[in-house]
Formats: C-alpha cells, structure tokens, sequence
C-alpha cells in the first residue's frame, strides 16, 4: 500500500547530474552542504554510474539534533565531525541502481542497502526507516532524487560507547570459563557512565578486545602492578575493590580521545602526541603502513578494520589495552611507532628491569622525575662493546647509573629551565639522580635548552610518573668515564695506593684490563710501612686486583668459599659482623690469619668496581730452607747433662734466619698493628721461637 503525499516529478525537464540537480535546488542547501563536505556530492557527478538518492529538505535537517551537530564544525581542518556526518550523508545514498517510487514502493522490497546501513521499507506505511517522501521521482542524468520529510538515521544514533555488546571482541565472552573482557571491567567499577558521555568535538575510543585483557600479565613486570598481591594486572588492578577509580581513570578515561580520530582521514606516516581525556600522559596516535595506533594499541585488521561509530564519536577495537603510561613507557613507544630514532635508550630502560609505568617506584624519592631521552645518535658516544656490555645482569648496575645520570627529581618543564638560565644569567648545573652535576644553557637563536652541550628538540610529554623531554645528546656519569684507577686517582684518601700504582707502570693494566675489581686502603693505613718497590706490584698491590665483577652482594653469597686475586694469590670469603665481606688469608703452616674488610662497597667504575677496605691485603710468608744432603751417621759417646741459664741465642749459640713477611711491612705478623718508625723490611723474632720453627719445619719435611 502506498501512502506517500510525495509529488511526482518525473516529467520535469532534466538538468544534468545528481550533483547539479541538488545544487539546484535551494530546499537542500543544508544536505547539499553536508555532502559537498563529506566528498559525497563529488561522486553523485560521475555518469558511468547510477544513483538514488534520497536527500531530506532543509526542515527536516533541522529536526535532526544529531546530524546538526555533525555539521557544526564543517569549516575546521580537519573537520570536526567528518566520519560520522559522512556516514549519515551516505545512508540517503543507494548505489548502482536508479529507482523511482513505484521501483522503492513494489510491494515486495524489504530493504535497502545505502552507501552506509541497510534501511527498511515499510510497504504498508510507504516510508524507509520510518520517513516519507515529500517530492519524488526528480530524474537526473545518472539517477533519480526523492527528497525526504526528515532524516534517515543511520543505526548507530541509536547507540553510545556504553553499548559495549555491539562490538563482539568487547564481550561478553562466549568461552566457558568466559574471560575478562572490557565489559567485564566497566560493569565492574560501574563505568558504562564513561563511555555513554558526550563532548562537543566527538570522542574517539580505543577498546581493547578480551585476548589483550588477558594477555595483559605478560606485558608488565610484577612491579608494575601496584604491588597488587594478585599475580596479574587484571585481577591487582582492574578487578581490584580498592583501585575502581584508578580503573576508571587510568583504563576508561585515558581510552577515550577529546576528539572523534577517523583512520580514513589519517595519511600514513602520521604521528601526533596528544592528551586523552585523562590528561595523566599523553598518547602516541600513529599510522604506519595504514596500521593506525594509539600508543602500543593497534587497530585489529583481521579479518578487517574494527572501527565503528558511535552517536558519540568514533570507535577502534585494538590488540593491546591503553593505560595511563609512565615517562619511560611513553619513550618506548616512540621508539617503536614513531620517526624518532629512540631505539637504544629504549632498550636501556627495559633491560633495567625497572617499573616502566611509573619510575619514580624504582628511582628516587619516589616523587616526580624529569627524563632525558637521547636520540640513537646520542648513543654513539659508546662503542657497540659498552652497548653490549650494559644489557647483561652483571653490568647492570652500571646501567642503571648511566639511566639515572639521565634523570632529575622533581618536574623541570621547558620554561622551567629557561628561567633558571635566567636567575643563573647563564649556564647552571643541576645534580641527576646518578649524583653528578648536568650542565644546561639556553640558545636564544634558536629557541632551544641546551643540555650537556647537546639540544633539548622535543619536549614537556607528560606521564604519570613526571615528564620526559628528547635531547641529542647522553651525557656520560663517572661510572661511564673513569676506570678502577681513575676513580681512586680522584679521591683524596688514596693517594698513597695511587703513587705505589704509579710507581709501578701498573696504572694502564688497570685502565685496559675488562672487568676489574680494584681493593683500596686508606692513606692511613700505609703510614709506618716501608716498601720494597722491587716486590709491591706482585706481592702487595695485585693481591688487591680481581679479574672478575666481584659484587659485595656477591661476595657474601660466596661466603666461606676460596676467591683468586690478579697475582693468582687465594682469599678466603668471610662476612663480619657488620655484614660486609672481608678477605681471610688461608693460612700456612707459621703464618697467621690476616683479614680484611670492605668499609664501602660497589663504587662504579668503567672497567669494573672500587670497593674500599680497612686494611692492607697481605700474605705472610715465612721463609724455608731447602733439605740438607744425607750425611752419614758417626757414633757419638753422650757426655753428661749440663744445665745452662736461658740465653737470647739459639741452643747452637747462632742466631736464626728472621722471618719475612710479604712487602716487608716492619715486625709483627700482617695483622698485627706494625711498629711506628720501623726501618727494616724484614721482620724478627725471638729465637728460641724461630728455632723451635725451623726443627717443626725439618721434621714436616722428612715426614
């Protein structure tokens, strides 16, 4: 049954094309307007195809308060509504087909499909999708046009984000146990309110589909749940009773964009750095090889775009979940998705090992921090040995420092660090986290803060944990500089270790040898001892060199267990009381026990390591006599006893050898405190006592 009050205009002359017969007509200036926008108007010109085109006059444009506020904005760039005013245009477009009332109105079609929905034909009420025809069957060169009473909405007016159900990767899951989903989630910290709100620029969601929720643990180390006693950033944060508002807003409100994002208006290449609606951090929107990306959240392409619209904006589906992110987060995704060259110091931060969604847990104070990440060229200050050197476990302190030179406490914004070169009139120094001094500066030519002689391009991106700012240059800390000797060579207390280094040639081995662990004494604990500069490389000085990485964290877990200086000397590993590792000597038969103890452990050094200890590592040594050849017996008549008073002689009258120690360090045993003003380098003994060793010796030696 046909009710249409549409007046059949089929026997007008014909003025051209769909585009020109529009145009035309001053009744549909306002849709006219809306397709010219949308590129549609351009397509209703081309003859080599037929159209029909069901096109509302400008009174029923205006009852529409939706597509009105699609067209607001249609003079900005890009414009504002474009997606979804294009959708709404192309649902009054059927393509391929001319068709005229009675074609549309044949008692038998059902539907329509347009350039956007499929729309329904109600025979019996003789309208589509509940609209009528007011004017019909105006006849163009490649179609006819139907001009409507009212708008004929596309379905997802009808339908905000909050309708989660629409998109099937949303959830509910269809899996037995079901997974978390997005749904999941939003049901469970009540947030439907979210993604049902409205902003006058459009919203743009990124909804990340159930595989990515639970794959979620396996792109966070456990520190970056929050501590959550749960194993899982699902079950520690997302499902956890007391984190529902940080749910909210670092997972819902950061997934939403203040603006409707359309991928189709995108060029590849794209990058931009923008602010959710959670300004917590910024977000990485990219488009690369026409993969469009929010941060690490890619569009899912298979089996094709899911992108949708929503009366509210513009909807992706993506392959991993977008949380507020932290500083070193947010330089990692520029590495990966963007033209910044940031590879290596995005490496350098993940092998830390540190939290990468807020620093400040793993550095700090456990305030805000202000990072310096260098471009690659940067980088190229080390050789390809460091950059190897610095992502294994057991250099990974000297990693970390080098990562903390890159760092400030506390927030410095670019303005911020122009006005301190203001209060300065000119370069100041501020101290990283790594404890020594940055220098900065400012360039007026060229508008740029300048840092350690290098520039600051690209600045104020914000995460959660501070802000970071991209420089050209890494500025190096000691532990990058100054080897095992330079580090000593620079401290006061050691100048006495240092000369004896010096006076030896042994300071190159200790520059070129890789890795190091360099032992020094005070300057005090040297006064008093004279040394034989013939003996002190070997016997003194690289007892205190170790060819390893020798850790103190280390060397307790190898308590009680036998270590090897440079010099092949061998030290057993003891802990005081005081839990630092101390070096025993193994004792030999007349020597005594020596110890020594680590007062200061694990300076960083570029070679290796500097530990301070309390004193001198010596090896007593006493000498031996080789074995006399066999004499013959010769009978002996034994004449009687006689008894003499104690001598200070040997019970031959001679005196005996005097024991050495090794470095000749005065008399005494090493480890006892040695005799101020002792001139000699070789120590004595009593001896009775030293003839008493030396028949000890003999009989071990036959034995």
């Amino acid at each position: 049954m046909d009710n249409t009050t549409s007046q059949d205009q089929s026997n007008l002359p014909t003025p051209g094309t769909l585009k020109e017969l529009i145009a035309s007509n001053p009744e549909l200036s306002v849709f006219q307007t809306a397709m010219e926008v949308v590129g549609t108007l351009d397509l209703l010109n081309d003859e080599t195809q037929s159209f029909t085109v069901l096109a509302p006059a400008n009174n029923a444009v205006n009852t529409s308060e939706t597509f009105l506020k699609y067209m607001e904005g249609i003079d900005e760039t890009p414009v504002r509504w474009k997606g979804n005013l294009q959708a709404s245009v192309n649902n009054h477009v059927i393509s391929g087909v001319a068709l005229s009332n009675g074609d549309i109105f044949n008692s038998q079609s059902t539907s329509l499909q347009t350039l956007n929905d499929q729309i329904k034909i109600s025979q019996f009420l003789g309208n589509i999708n509940g609209v009528s025809i007011q004017t019909t069957n105006l006849v163009a060169t490649n179609g006819i046009l139907h001009i409507m009473t009212g708008v004929i909405e596309p379905e997802f007016y009808q339908h905000s984000f909050a309708d989660l159900e629409r998109q099937s990767e949303y959830g509910p899951d269809t899996e037995n146990p079901p997974r978390v989903s997005l749904q999941t989630v939003t049901d469970f910290v009540e947030g439907r309110d979210v993604w049902e709100q409205e902003h006058e620029n459009g919203l743009t969601q990124i909804g990340c589909r159930i595989r990515a929720f639970n794959r979620m643990g396996l792109d966070y180390l456990p520190e970056t749940i929050n501590n959550a006693e749960a194993g899982n950033v699902i079950l520690g944060e997302f499902l956890n009773e007391t984190r529902k508002q940080q749910t909210i807003d670092d997972l819902l409100r950061y997934s939403l964009l203040p603006k409707a994002v359309y991928n189709d208006d995108l060029p590849n290449q794209y990058e931009e750095l923008t602010f959710p609606l959670n300004d917590c951090g910024h977000m990485w929107i990219t488009k690369r090889d026409d993969r469009l990306c929010f941060n690490d959240g890619c569009v899912v392409a298979t089996p094709d775009k899911r992108q949708f619209h929503a009366r509210n904006g513009y909807g992706y589906v993506v392959d991993k979940c977008v949380v507020c992110p932290g500083v070193a987060m947010l330089t990692n995704y520029a590495a990966e998705f963007t033209s910044w060259n940031m590879r290596d110091i995005s490496q350098f931060l993940i092998a830390s090992e540190w939290n990468l969604r807020n620093l400040s847990s793993s550095v700090g104070d456990g305030g805000p921090i202000t990072l310096f990440s260098s471009s690659d060229n940067g980088f190229n200050v080390l050789n390809s040995d460091d950059t190897i050197r610095l992502t294994t476990d057991e250099w990974k302190p000297h990693q970390r420092d080098l990562l903390r030179h890159q760092m400030l406490q506390g927030i410095y914004l670019e303005q911020d660090l122009k006005d301190l070169y203001e209060v300065n009139a000119g370069e100041y120094n501020l101290t990283s986290l790594a404890g020594e001094n940055i220098t900065f500066g400012y360039d007026a030519a060229r508008d740029l803060i300048q840092y350690q002689g290098g520039d600051l391009f690209f600045t104020d991106i914000k995460g959660v944990d501070g802000y970071v700012h991209f420089a050209t240059k890494v500025p190096l800390p000691l532990s990058m500089t100054h080897t095992v000797y330079d580090v000593a060579n620079e401290m006061e207390n050691y100048t006495t270790q240092i000369s004896f280094i010096n006076a030896v040639f042994l300071r190159q081995d200790m520059r070129r040898l890789l890795p190091l662990t360099a032992l020094y004494t005070p300057n005090e604990e040297w006064e008093g001892k004279l040394i034989e500069v013939d003996d002190i490389a070997e016997v003194v000085l690289e007892n205190h060199l170790f060819e390893d990485l020798m850790w103190c964290d280390k060397l307790r877990g190898l308590q009680n267990q036998v270590v090897e200086s440079l010099n092949g000397q061998t030290w057993f590993v003891t802990v005081n009381e005081d839990n630092f590792p101390c070096f025993d000597t193994i004792t030999t038969f007349g020597a005594a026990t020596t110890r020594s103890c680590i007062t200061r452990c694990d300076i960083l050094a570029r070679n290796g390591i500097v530990h301070e200890i309390d004193k001198i590592m010596l090896k007593e040594r006493p000498e031996t006599i080789g074995p006399a050849p066999p004499i013959a017996p010769t009978p002996r008549v034994p004449s009687a006893p006689t008894w003499n008073n104690p001598s200070s002689s040997g019970g031959d009258g001679s005196n005996p050898a005097p024991v050495q120690y090794a470095g000749g360090f005065g008399s005494g045993s090493p480890g006892s405190s040695p005799t101020d003003g002792a001139e000699s380098s070789s120590a004595t003994v009593k001896p009775g006592v030293a003839l008493a060793f030396l028949v000890a010796l003999m009989a071990a030696r036959l034995r």
